[in-house]
């Protein structure tokens, strides 16, 4: 089993669903982009999430987790130039749009359906798909981040959509997702009874590969 890396917690930030290329989903989610007839601009929207990414201060020695919908519909040539526009060390967990163009984009580690990973002291697990449970979500309160569902499906307990509809089509650090946690009405987080299939001391493994 491999130990759990651990990423430093003011240079560590996560999104999820920025779609790149994807004209539709502005229509589909009302994201505020449209050019003066009113029509979908998805340039608009793609270099709003690129400048967002640079305005949250988001630095070469960065790592940035993506959970998710790079980019769908989009020119690989295109797509490519996206990801080098955009700055830090680029980590993802593929969603059901992440192609085979998206997966050979070069990832800082490998991607993966799961990721665990920790945050300073905080166990974080990542995965496009919201669960009912995930791996050290007992004793070690791990907190899980999902994405696909564009900000429908609330936080609940330790677990939240980190996407960009929800965050403002930018990337957030592990302070926000706490502090968004502990805001929401009625959410209460409460330690989960412990999952028989991870022992106390299990430093498991879904964890970033380097590539």
């Amino acid at each position: 089993m491999s130990k759990i890396p651990v990423f430093d917690p003011e240079k560590t930030w996560l999104t999820a669903d920025p779609h790149l290329g994807h004209a539709r989903i502005i229509h589909h989610l009302n994201r505020p982009f449209r050019d003066a007839a009113g029509q979908p601009d998805v340039d608009a929207m793609d270099q709003a999430f690129i400048s967002n990414c640079h305005a949250a201060g988001i630095k070469d020695d960065h790592d940035l987790f993506i959970v998710g919908d790079f980019a769908h519909k989009c020119h690989p040539r295109k797509m490519n130039s996206y990801f080098h526009a955009l700055p830090g060390r680029k980590h993802l967990v593929p969603g059901n749009h992440d192609n085979g163009a998206t997966l050979a984009l070069p990832w800082a580690s490998e991607p993966r359906d799961i990721m665990v990973i920790r945050i300073g002291e905080q166990i974080v697990v990542l995965c496009h798909y919201a669960m009912r449970t995930w791996p050290h979500a007992g004793k070690s309160q791990a907190l899980h981040c999902y994405g696909h569902s564009h900000g429908r499906l609330p936080p609940a307990g330790n677990s939240i959509d980190v996407g960009v509809d929800v965050f403002g089509m930018r990337p957030v650090r592990i302070d926000e997702i706490r502090r968004r946690l502990r805001a929401w009405p009625k959410n209460q987080v409460k330690p989960m009874e412990r999952d028989h299939h991870v022992t106390e001391d299990e430093e498991e493994t879904w964890a970033p590969s380097p590539r």
